[in-house]
């Protein structure tokens, strides 16, 4: 580790936690991960991370600074309250900082977990250099964060950058939010799966037929593409389109240098990124559609625990 106060990252997940020791360049050091177990409740869940993290503190043998929590929302980041979340059943207004900060005793600040995985990005990975960066996370759902002139924006209720839930089409696909239309219903890998089923299910024909259809995955969908498999193809572009329309209103509202893509599905890139491209050079102004660069976040499951680490001590 290089000189200067470490900090550790956090990114707690529906399924497991992770977590890691982080210099200020972003370098990862000692790291840990286990699963969630969430249906022990948010206490549990906390004197099982804040245990092993003193464990991890204490190996590491030099001062750490703060910690930095990504969580999934919806939270509150100057309250430090997570409240009702779906992957964290019992979380509902749970004051997550406070409480590891008091097993810890260290200051603890926390973040959407998308958030913390665009300022980690921003701050050490594929947008460093940058000043407006948009950043979306394709994964289960489509998570994303913002940053305006090299500034994490989260706004007075910390529900900016929820970029999943940009309502595309009117009385459209039903989204897990609650809306219809989102794009998160027509372009998160839960999205792309369930196209495939119903595709399939309407008499389409597919190697994706030789699954089971609970089984089908958007891996299945990307491998099944990459093999020529042509209602794949179609599915992912489809995919491809909703995403380009959504960056395609940000780019002239924002004008930003660069549009991240990250999580599982960013796999499917070389099916995907032609079509966002395409879509925003016709959909958005001339000039700003120039500007704009599409990238693969190259943090990998990294960004969300470098992201937070950076967060901990941010002004």
């Amino acid at each position: 580790m290089t000189a200067g106060p470490a900090t550790i990252g956090v990114d707690i997940g529906g399924t497991n936690i992770r977590a890691a020791i982080v210099s200020p360049e972003g370098e990862l050091g000692a790291r840990l991960r286990f699963p969630t177990a969430a249906q022990r409740g948010p206490k549990a869940v906390v004197d099982d991370l804040a245990g092993r993290l003193r464990k991890m503190i204490a190996a590491h043998g030099g001062p750490i600074g703060a910690v930095g929590a990504g969580c999934p929302g919806p939270l509150s980041t100057p309250q430090g309250i997570v409240f009702e979340t779906p992957n964290l059943p019992g979380w509902d207004r749970f004051p997550l900082r406070d409480e590891l900060a008091a097993r810890l005793g260290l200051p603890v600040v926390i973040h959407n977990d998308a958030n913390a995985a665009a300022w980690g990005e921003f701050t050490h990975g594929a947008a460093r250099g940058a000043d407006t960066v948009i950043m979306y996370t394709l994964g289960t759902g489509v998570g994303g964060g913002l940053v305006i002139d090299r500034k994490l924006r989260i706004g007075p209720d910390t529900t900016a950058g929820e970029l999943g839930h940009t309502v595309l089409v009117p009385h459209g696909r039903p989204c897990g939010c609650g809306s219809r239309g989102c794009l998160e219903a027509y372009a998160s890998a839960t999205a792309v799966a369930s196209r495939a089923r119903e595709a399939i299910a309407h008499g389409r024909e597919s190697s994706l037929q030789s699954l089971p259809p609970q089984e089908i995955t958007s891996h299945h969908v990307d491998h099944a593409a990459d093999a020529g498999d042509r209602l794949a193809q179609e599915i992912l572009q489809e995919a491809g389109f909703f995403l380009g329309l959504a960056a395609a209103s940000l780019v002239n509202a924002l004008n930003p240098d660069l549009i991240v893509y990250g999580g599982g599905m960013v796999n499917a890139r070389p099916w995907l990124f032609p079509v966002i491209e395409k879509t925003i050079h016709e959909y958005a102004f001339k000039a700003p559609a120039a500007r704009v660069r599409i990238a693969a976040a190259s943090l990998g499951d990294d960004a969300g625990i470098v992201g937070a680490a950076a967060l901990a001590l941010a002004p």
